[in-house]
């Protein structure tokens, strides 16, 4: 996700860096075919977009505490977790939740934005595949967003899955798919 939307930003005509310091080929495969320039630190950024697995969000912020460079964290975390970044980082800094695949094509994919410079960072965003959509009210409205949309999305297809596993252990799963055909068509797809 954090090369596809570099990758956005180079587009836009901006230098975007990365560290490849502790990253694997892989990434490092993915950060060159988006054309970021790798980098040794951060110094001198004028904007920090932070994409990193929520168990590495927290030192992710620490690495960056006191920069003067707007952070947006665009980590998987919970409210509170983004709270406690934005209490790490004070200043210039951005909750954001990605809801959607990497944004190769327009209409597929959000940014939400929330705290005191929502405003700033989803203007780096526009005119992209990448739709910048800043919330009101918390500061960690964007973390709560993606927390619940993230909880329907998966607890639902666990849901889901579970049915049709007890179904299929109990023998009626051609009798339980056929009743979806007909009163819940949607269903089968997904």
């Amino acid at each position: 996700m954090g090369a596809a939307i570099g990758a956005l930003l180079v587009d836009r005509g901006h230098e975007v860096l990365w560290l490849p310091l502790g990253r694997s080929q892989e990434i490092a495969r993915r950060a060159a075919a988006a054309g970021l320039t790798s980098a040794d630190n951060l110094k001198g950024a004028d904007m920090i977009l932070s994409v990193a697995p929520p168990h590495a969000a927290l030192d992710v912020a620490r690495s960056v505490q006191g920069t003067p460079a707007l952070v947006i964290d665009a980590n998987a975390v919970s409210p509170t977790t983004a709270m406690r970044i934005g209490e790490l980082l004070g200043g210039r800094w951005v909750d954001c939740g990605i809801v959607g695949p990497p944004p190769t094509q327009a209409g597929t994919t959000r940014l939400y934005l929330s705290g005191k410079h929502a405003h700033e960072a989803a203007h780096l965003f526009d005119d992209t595949n990448l739709e910048p959509v800043v919330l009101g009210g918390s500061p960690v409205a964007a973390s709560a967003l993606k927390m619940a949309y993230a909880a329907w999305t998966k607890g639902s297809a666990a849901l889901l899955l579970s049915v049709l596993a007890s179904a299929r252990a109990t023998g009626v799963e051609d009798a339980l798919r056929a009743e979806w055909s007909r009163s819940q068509p949607s269903l089968e797809a997904r």
